[in-house]
């Protein structure tokens, strides 16, 4: 009577010792790997000093491309949505990596079929705002970057395609405006009466070299040929102008 009444009992150990095993194997190391996802993105590869958006890998275009849709699916604004893409200095081709003391930022940006983005309804609005503030790890991860990431939101009105002061590089579209596909721009991004102008990096860290001093009283100004000029304060000479 002893051993019928342990069978059952040794019948239940062997089937939960089974049932361990079959646990285990499924979770091993090999199974896991292939279910994440490990590829790694050089965003400022040797001999490349500054990061540029035409010399992204096409996979990163797809997966930030990715985030934005969801982002916009996600918010039920398709209908609303004119273009989306990135602008700043990836899209000038001078972005400063994350060694760099002033590292740069990854602008991502949704242009919305509106005049202004206060004109979206009130809930949407506030649902946009306070959803975008969640992504900065999903765009880290997902990109492999520890840059920062914005996720601008603005009107219609900001959109510009044909604008050389706002190089735009749309995700919709995959494709570049205001700028020619060529390469990389090497040089600085100048903000002045609200617009960027661009400067030879050289040439203004030689300026900055030679006007240690008095590098920031030099005054500029938009000259005629409406470019940022940079003039010695004493002599009136102008000693850079932007391209």
């Amino acid at each position: 009577m002893r051993t019928r009444n342990l069978l059952p009992l040794l019948l239940i150990s062997i089937c939960l010792f089974i049932s361990t095993i079959y646990a285990v194997e499924d979770a091993t190391p090999d199974k896991i790997k292939v279910e994440g996802d490990t590829i790694t993105f050089d965003l400022f590869p040797e001999g490349q000093e500054y990061g540029d958006i035409l010399k992204m890998p096409q996979e990163w275009i797809d997966r930030a491309r990715g985030i934005v849709v969801n982002f916009i699916e996600a918010n039920d604004v398709s209908e609303l949505v004119v273009d989306y893409g990135i602008v700043g200095s990836f899209v000038y081709g001078c972005a400063r990596s994350s060694d760099d003391p002033d590292p740069s930022d990854i602008d991502f940006i949704i242009y919305f079929n509106v005049d202004d983005i206060y004109d979206l309804p009130h809930e949407t609005r506030v649902k946009l705002f306070q959803g975008r503030t969640y992504l900065d790890t999903v765009f880290q991860e997902e990109l492999d970057t520890d840059l920062h990431i914005d996720l601008l939101l603005d009107s219609k009105t900001k959109l510009t395609y044909n604008d050389p002061n706002l190089f735009f590089y749309s995700l919709k579209d995959r494709k570049i405006y205001g700028r020619d596909q060529g390469e990389p721009f090497l040089g600085r991004l100048i903000w002045f009466e609200g617009k960027w102008y661009r400067v030879d990096r050289a040439a203004y860290d030689k300026l900055c070299a030679e006007h240690p001093q008095s590098k920031d009283k030099i005054h500029m100004q938009l000259g005629d040929n409406n470019k940022i000029q940079f003039i010695e304060p004493e002599s009136g000479e102008i000693l850079l102008e932007s391209e």
